[in-house]
């Protein structure tokens, strides 16, 4: 499955029929043979496939364990034992298949999922809970796997990290030796200068010829600088300096997006925090209403 697909675009929830779509009815005929936990729980693992030694599956199988009690002391049939396992199951797929908060969508679809199998029109949907059954059922699940909705996802939804690499080019190749300063310029500069305060000396002192042989002697003895020995004066000057900028522009880009990251933290938590208060309002309407009027 595509990360990035999962995360922008959760898979769409549509409400079906689940009677007998989990444990079969041998299941259910061992499920109500078992008698001790040990027992039930041995038979649920085999059923749902789940891990009794791996700790996060065992919440996945203490959830199981706890609905069929519930079912057991509502007496439900086998039937109805088994869908509402089903139910208990493709919320819970739900739930996991997206780290985004999707508590709501879930909650609707558990609504969904019972109306699906509480009102007698089929093909679309069948009777197996009358009214009484289905207000028990919704809230024991409201006040059991969507009171406990944040825990699940976070045990059983993979952490998620950024990793960002940032990379820098042409900082030091687009610096030009005349822009630094380097010593081969300040070199022709000074040479420059020198010469134009020897020729002004020479017309002074009326000593022109001599100073022309000696100027002439002087260039002689220069050697020309070519151009591998260039690259050695100014190398090290544009390394330098390229680094220093390129330092500078690590330190500018971390400082953003280390500000970014902590605008986008705290907008994600407030978040977080509006739709844990809505959907905790939701439950208490919820919880009132299904109370028993005296």
């Amino acid at each position: 499955m595509d990360l990035k697909k999962a995360i922008m675009e959760p898979p769409p929830l549509k409400a079906t029929i689940l009677i007998w779509a989990g444990a079969t009815i041998q299941d259910m005929e061992d499920i109500n043979n078992a008698t001790s936990t040990e027992e039930l729980e041995k038979v649920l693992s085999s059923v749902f496939r789940i891990d009794s030694t791996d700790p996060k599956q065992r919440v996945l199988l203490e959830l199981y364990m706890n609905a069929v009690l519930f079912c057991r002391g509502k007496k439900f049939s086998k039937a109805q034992t088994s869908t509402l396992l089903s139910i208990f199951e493709r919320v819970h797929q739900a739930n996991i298949d997206t780290p985004l908060n999707n508590a709501e969508l879930c909650f609707n679809y558990s609504s969904e999922l019972l109306l699906c199998h509480s009102v007698r029109r089929p093909p679309f949907s069948i009777g197996l809970y009358n009214l009484n059954q289905m207000t028990d059922i919704l809230k024991y699940f409201t006040n059991t796997y969507m009171r406990h909705f944040a825990l699940y996802k976070y045990i059983f939804t993979p952490q998620m990290f950024l990793d960002l690499t940032l990379t820098y080019s042409g900082t030091v190749g687009d610096i030009e030796p005349d822009e630094l300063g380097s010593p081969a310029g300040e070199n022709k500069d000074e040479a420059e200068k020198g010469s134009e305060e020897e020729n002004n000396e020479g017309r002074e002192n009326g000593t022109d010829d001599n100073n022309k042989e000696q100027r002439t002697t002087n260039t002689d003895c220069r050697q020309p600088v070519n151009n591998e020995q260039k690259d050695l004066i100014t190398g090290p000057v544009l390394e330098k300096t390229g680094s220093a900028k390129k330092g500078q522009l690590q330190s500018l880009v971390k400082q953003e997006v280390k500000q970014e990251m902590q605008r986008l933290t705290g907008h994600m938590e407030q978040c977080l925090r509006e739709s844990t208060e809505q959907l905790n309002t939701v439950l208490s309407s919820l919880q009132t209403n299904l109370q028993p009027k005296k």
